[in-house]
């Protein structure tokens, strides 16, 4: 047989540990599938693999979710930003009005919680409602016009409203609080008593209208402006108070205007006072709350008073001492 004709000897392989693995020398080419087959070209992500990787891929981006942080690549496409809460009166509500899918002439009609606008004093064609809210439009002769909504009563109550005004140095709009009847309420809010925007809060009593207290205020025509005002009882007295801000700003921690009366009016209703000067303003939103469930100040402990505790006096008790008698010796 010849030489070249006979079977050439395969080198044995061979054979050692690199890790705890069993390699060999012969090289050894990895075998691509066709690219007509059907085999996945990445086998290791086929089901159920790859989705347990998305799985953990997930897993792993909950933690950056849930701290406020979206990935872009997982940020959703056309999504609606979150509504804006706009701000409620506190404690139980008692009137509510979101002025919204509602047309009224001649009045502001019902409101959003059911219940109805009352006109108390003023000329019911002054208002409507449309797209923009309540509107009041009344010229520089015009009287102002109070109104209240539902027929709810309470004495700590609070009420929020926001007010968008044609021209700030010549509109009112106040927030009424315990309403009796036309000549007997709390009043506060913006107002442009003297030709400039001002935050005041007034006392109706019999007829009578006193400004208990007021601070300058920077309103803007054509902006909106939220209004909140309390009266809360402290004993005797009863402590009003008023704050405002611009919308999309934040609102006030403290209160801009208080004032204590130290005789206050009894519990009422709740609405609104408004004049205007002939370039008309609206009202978007209005709730009131009742805040009878918030403790007032508790009234002064009183100092205890000594009183004389009868003591028992020790007395003396008399013995018999023994006489010695002589004896004689």
């Amino acid at each position: 047989m010849d030489r070249n004709q006979r079977p050439r000897r395969r080198p044995a392989p061979s054979i050692g540990r690199n890790e705890g693995w069993l390699w060999t020398t012969t090289p050894r080419v990895p075998r691509s599938p066709p690219r007509s087959s059907s085999r996945p070209l990445c086998p290791r992500l086929r089901p159920p693999y790859g989705i347990g990787i998305l799985a953990v891929a997930l897993a792993l981006l909950g933690p950056i979710a849930g701290a406020g942080v979206t990935p872009a690549r997982f940020a959703q496409v056309g999504s609606a930003p979150a509504a804006s809460t706009a701000p409620v009166a506190g404690g139980a509500p008692i009137a509510q009005d979101t002025f919204a899918g509602r047309t009224v002439s001649g009045s502001w009609g019902a409101a959003s919680d059911g219940q109805s606008w009352a006109l108390r004093s003023g000329s019911g064609a002054s208002f409507s409602v449309g797209a923009s809210g309540g509107v009041m439009a009344g010229t520089a002769s015009s009287s102002p016009n109070y109104l209240t909504l539902g027929s709810g009563s309470a004495t700590n109550v609070e009420a929020v409203a926001e007010f968008s005004t044609g021209d700030a140095a010549a509109d009112d709009q106040r927030i009424i609080l315990r309403f009796q009847d036309a000549g007997d309420f709390y009043a506060a809010g913006i107002a442009s008593p003297n030709n400039a925007a001002e935050l005041d809060i007034l006392k109706v009593s019999g007829g009578s209208l006193t400004s208990l207290a007021s601070a300058p205020f920077t309103a803007t025509a054509n902006t909106q402006f939220w209004v909140r005002a309390q009266v809360v009882a402290s004993g005797t007295s009863a402590v009003l108070s008023l704050r405002a801000w611009a919308d999309g700003t934040t609102e006030p921690t403290t209160w801009q205007v208080t004032h204590t009366d130290t005789a206050p009016l009894p519990g009422g209703g709740v609405g609104l006072d408004g004049y205007d000067g002939g370039a008309g303003w609206t009202v978007a939103n209005f709730s009131a709350g009742d805040l009878s469930g918030t403790p007032s100040p508790p009234p002064p402990t009183p100092t205890p008073t000594a009183t004389n505790t009868p003591t028992n006096t020790p007395t003396s008790t008399a013995t018999n001492t023994p006489t010695v008698t002589p004896t004689a010796t």
